[in-house]
């Protein structure tokens, strides 16, 4: 099976998205993880946790919106 230039490039660009999202995922996870086990996760501390992790991947999301257009762009 061969892939055009384009393909190789969007595949490209969803795996980097995937890379992205499970390392800043990670990152979430984890911080989740030490104000659990320090027992600083309070409702507050959740609440901005969700917020930077909304945002994250918001902006995670927004970026490979941007590379498929780019991508799109380039073949046209």
């Amino acid at each position: 099976m061969r892939f055009n230039s384009t393909a190789k490039k969007a595949i490209s660009a969803l795996l980097i998205l995937l890379l992205m999202a499970g390392f800043y995922g990670a990152i979430i996870a984890l911080c989740n993880q030490y104000l659990r086990e320090h027992d600083m996760l309070t409702n507050t501390s959740k609440f901005v946790l969700g917020i930077f992790m909304f945002a994250g991947f918001y902006f995670i999301y927004k970026w490979f919106s941007k590379r498929i257009d780019t991508i799109q762009k380039q073949n046209d």
